[in-house]
């Protein structure tokens, strides 16, 4: 990981949905960026993690289907 990477970077980088929504349920920032510029959304993209992506645009998850059992 890239110095000065955030907790919310380094998530979504590695496609973690669940750990970047609980980083932005306590307001985790964003809008922070690397030295080269790069935020959270733009290493989701780059690393092609299309959830953690639609999570940061704020756009709703899709919801998966229900199961019978």
């Amino acid at each position: 990981l890239a110095f000065g990477t955030t907790a919310l970077i380094a998530a979504a980088q590695q496609g973690h949905v669940g750990t970047v929504q609980a980083l932005l349920l306590h307001r985790a920032d964003p809008t922070k960026h690397l030295q080269d510029g790069s935020t959270a959304l733009d290493k989701a993209v780059q690393s092609q993690h299309a959830e953690v992506e639609q999570l940061l645009r704020g756009l709703p998850l899709p919801t998966p289907p229900l199961t019978s059992e």
